[in-house]
């Protein structure tokens, strides 16, 4: 009963200060919260979104998501590198942190449409076939892979 931690590293997340510089703390539409990372050498930049979970059953459940998830490998679809997980023990309840590493972006879709909208740079027909043929592609892979849509990690 006391004070007690439990922490667990995967995939080479264990000392994020190592390889990554923090960059800054933001709000984002999709995802909430989330933490800005920049790899120490580079120009490669990562996110970082932390979920708290307070039962077992419903971190056992993140974590399977996240594990899951980052097996999938497909350029149109968003790459989890990795995540470090935290159980801590404070006067008798048990609190669960799960940080998610991924890909990071500096635009997407819906912002692109809305720039070229006020430009009046609207997509060529060649651009919209791509757009089409990625989003097919993504959609074939997860079909191929029987990833169930309910299966994906809930952010926010």
């Amino acid at each position: 009963m006391g004070q007690q931690q439990s922490f667990q590293q995967h995939l080479d997340f264990k000392d994020i200060a190592t390889n990554y510089d923090y960059q800054r703390k933001f709000n984002d539409k999709r995802f909430g919260e989330i933490k800005l990372y920049k790899e120490k050498g580079t120009d490669k930049k990562i996110f970082q979104k932390d979920l708290s979970l307070n039962s077992p059953q419903e971190f056992e459940e993140q974590v399977t998501r996240v594990r899951d998830s980052s097996a999938l490998a497909h350029p149109n679809l968003l790459q989890i590198y990795g995540y470090n997980s935290k159980k801590d023990e404070i006067f008798c309840a048990d609190f669960y942190k799960l940080s998610v590493f991924f890909e990071s972006f500096e635009t997407d879709l819906e912002q692109e449409i809305a720039r070229r909208a006020r430009n009046k740079e609207y997509f060529p027909e060649t651009e919209l076939w791509y757009l089409l043929d990625s989003v097919a592609s993504a959609c074939s892979y997860l079909q191929t892979n029987q990833v169930l849509f309910e299966n994906f990690i809930k952010y926010s």
